[in-house]
């Protein structure tokens, strides 16, 4: 669940001061102390680098000792200062402290109790998006798609109706100011609506380490989704995601790159190909089943009997026996033939029906 930050006038003021300096390199990238940071009694830890406000608050959000930041009330980049603790704005002008984990009422397009339903089946996708107050919100279809790859899904509302068409498009990518970087050519996806019409992109898709942007037809950025996991947890388990948006108050017609059904259903399936159906539980599966295979070839085929035993092998000099060929001959002791002796065992047959008619 994303975190909830309660935007406050004035700077951040009345917590407790940071008793170390919070982690310079995250999963939101590797950022510099600031030099405001030399006064203020630790207080505030601001950032050299300046950020959006969404970036800001992914910042806090991939920290877990910070629970607050403050910025000036600027559209686009611009000071981030990070604070720890129970800080809360002190109402002064130019300044907007954004809290973060403060509970409060919920608002209309809050998706409260939600869950996602997936489908356990590795190379389809179906997600059903439900609430316990409101029932099904929405659904995610998925075609044929190998678990380590990202295709492309429609998301449809609770009447079936279609909402979004995601396709799948090698683009060169973009930075948080809609910047686009010539040369560097990745999947990301691109958002269209039921008519078809272009809405918006994002940057080249990843595990969660990079962020992934939501970019408009302009090129503005409006939402971001990144997981504040590990290394590990990424790999096997990736479940915790952060969606940050920087549009609130808006009906999704007006924003759809912050609907809630749009950012839900993407996550989800960014967590269906990277967790339990990502390319490690897929290789440990195809370990497992090659393990049973032999296993069962040996159990069933081949045989020990003091040595090594292989199905229709001979090797003068070695113990090899096998007694699963019906249409192979060993003669015990003396040099009675087999494959090794370059006997004939059309010859040998008429020997042995020579012997047996003597005997009789």
């Amino acid at each position: 669940m994303p975190f909830y930050f309660t935007k406050m006038a004035g700077f951040c003021r009345s917590g407790p001061s940071w008793n170390q300096e919070p982690a310079l390199k995250t999963n939101a990238g590797e950022v510099h102390s600031g030099p405001q940071n030399t006064v203020g009694d630790n207080l505030w830890f601001c950032l050299k680098e300046e950020r959006t406000r969404v970036g800001c608050m992914a910042e806090c959000e991939t920290r877990a000792d910070c629970h607050a930041i403050d910025r000036p009330p600027t559209v686009g980049f611009a000071e981030c200062c990070l604070f720890t603790g129970n800080n809360t704005g002190n109402g002064v002008a130019d300044r907007f402290c954004f809290s973060k984990d403060v509970t409060r009422t919920p608002q209309p397009g809050d998706l409260m109790d939600t869950t996602v339903t997936v489908l356990p089946v590795p190379f389809l996708g179906y997600l059903t998006l439900s609430s316990k107050t409101v029932g099904v919100v929405a659904t995610a279809e998925m075609g044929l798609c190998l678990p380590w790859t990202w295709c492309g899904f429609v998301i449809k509302d609770c009447s079936g109706a279609i909402l979004y068409k995601i396709e799948v498009d090698t683009l060169p990518d973009v930075d948080g100011d809609g910047t686009v970087l010539p040369g560097t050519a990745g999947l990301s996806y691109v958002i269209k609506d039921a008519g078809g019409s272009y809405i918006g992109r994002s940057s080249h898709l990843t595990d969660g380490y990079e962020p992934i942007r939501l970019l408009d037809a302009e090129n503005t950025q409006v939402s971001m989704l990144i997981t504040a996991a590990g290394f590990w947890r990424r790999t096997f388990f990736p479940l915790r995601w952060f969606v940050n948006t920087a549009v609130t108050g808006q009906p999704a017609s007006a924003a759809p790159l912050a609907d809630p059904r749009l950012l839900t259903m993407m996550v989800t399936f960014q967590f269906r190909n990277l967790g339990y159906f990502g390319i490690f539980w897929i290789l440990l599966l195809v370990i497992v089943v090659l393990a049973v295979y032999f296993y069962l070839k040996r159990s069933r085929g081949l045989t020990y009997d003091g040595g090594f035993s292989i199905r229709g092998a001979c090797f003068r000099g070695l113990p090899y026996y096998s007694y699963a060929d019906e249409e192979q001959e060993f003669l015990a002791g003396g040099d009675g033939g087999g494959c090794c002796t370059g006997r004939d065992k059309k010859a040998q047959a008429i020997a042995t029906a020579q012997l047996l008619t003597i005997d009789s």
